[in-house]
C-alpha cells in the first residue's frame, strides 16, 4: 500500500510512495506518485525499472522532497538504503543507512539538510549528521 508522503510547497503538490508490488488499490506497485491539490495523480517515474531491477530498492517506506535541489530522497526499507533521485527517477546518489535499524519507516531532514532523522519500528529513531 501507500507508505510515505512529502510536500512540495513551491508547486503545491505532494509526492507519495507505494510500498511494493501488490494487487490493490492501484495494481501498479512500487511507485513514486505526484498528487496534485485537485486530487489527480500520476506516476512520475518507473520505479520497478529504475530502482527494483537495479537492486537499489524492492520496498519503499518513505520519501523526502528537498526544495533546494528539487530531488527526492527515497528510503528503501528492505535494503536500508537512501536513494537520491530527481523527479524523473535519475539516481544521483545512494547510501546505506549509517546504522542498522530493525525496520526503517520514515525519513526527514532539517531545513538546512545538515541533519537527517530516520524512524522505524519498533520505536526506533536515529539522528545522523549529513555532510
Amino acid at each position: 500500500g501507500f507508505e510515505g508522503v512529502t510536500y512540495d510547497p513551491e508547486n503545491h503538490k505532494f509526492y507519495v510512495v507505494k510500498e511494493r508490488r501488490s494487487t490493490a488499490p492501484t495494481y501498479l506497485g512500487l511507485g513514486v506518485y505526484e498528487v496534485r491539490m485537485n486530487g489527480s495523480w500520476e506516476i512520475i517515474f518507473d520505479a520497478p525499472t529504475k530502482l527494483g531491477a537495479t537492486g537499489l530498492a524492492t520496498d519503499l517506506a518513505d520519501l523526502f522532497y528537498d526544495v533546494h535541489s528539487r530531488h527526492l530522497f527515497l528510503l528503501g526499507q528492505e535494503t536500508e538504503r537512501i536513494i537520491e533521485t530527481d523527479l524523473s527517477g535519475n539516481v544521483f546518489r545512494t547510501s546505506a543507512l549509517p546504522a542498522p535499524m530493525t525496520q526503517p519507516e520514515g525519513i526527514t531532514f532539517s531545513s538546512d539538510r545538515s541533519t537527517m532523522w530516520v524512524v522505524g519500528e519498533p520505536n526506533e529513531m536515529r539522528r545522523f549528521t549529513v555532510f
